[in-house]
């Protein structure tokens, strides 16, 4: 049963970090409670947080659905980012992103990857919604 004063917050590598997996297990079971999503992935073997879409979270799956469902919640980003494999290659690609390559190491580069991570995601989505 829906409540209209409450609704659950969904985090994908929480689950990961747990051994649960996202999709469509615990996402198909809180679906329809899911008010705000945290954008943050995981990896299974490790435990490991890595930017949105490099994990096993399931992340855009996830999105995928939200979208096709209508949701209108809201959506943060959870860098939590340290050091993870493909991080030196994601920090050499500066044809994807110059600015980010150029900024000092630290939280506001590694947020910058979360963003550039999430906005991947959702341009995928909006791509294949043509």
């Amino acid at each position: 049963m829906k409540c209209d004063f409450m609704g659950a917050v969904f985090d994908p590598a929480n689950f990961v970090q747990c051994g649960v997996k996202t999709y469509p297990e615990a996402y198909m079971l809180l679906k329809e409670h899911i008010a705000y999503m945290h954008i943050k992935d995981a990896l299974y073997k490790d435990h490991s947080v890595v930017p949105a879409g490099l994990g096993d979270g399931r992340v855009a799956d996830i999105l995928t659905d939200l979208y096709r469902s209508g949701f209108d919640g809201f959506l943060s980003i959870e860098p939590h980012l340290g050091s993870f494999n493909g991080f030196a290659e994601l920090e050499l690609n500066a044809k994807i992103n110059a600015k980010i390559s150029a900024m000092p190491r630290g939280g506001p580069k590694l947020f910058a990857v979360a963003c550039e991570a999430l906005k991947r995601i959702i341009a995928e989505i909006g791509a294949k919604a043509e």
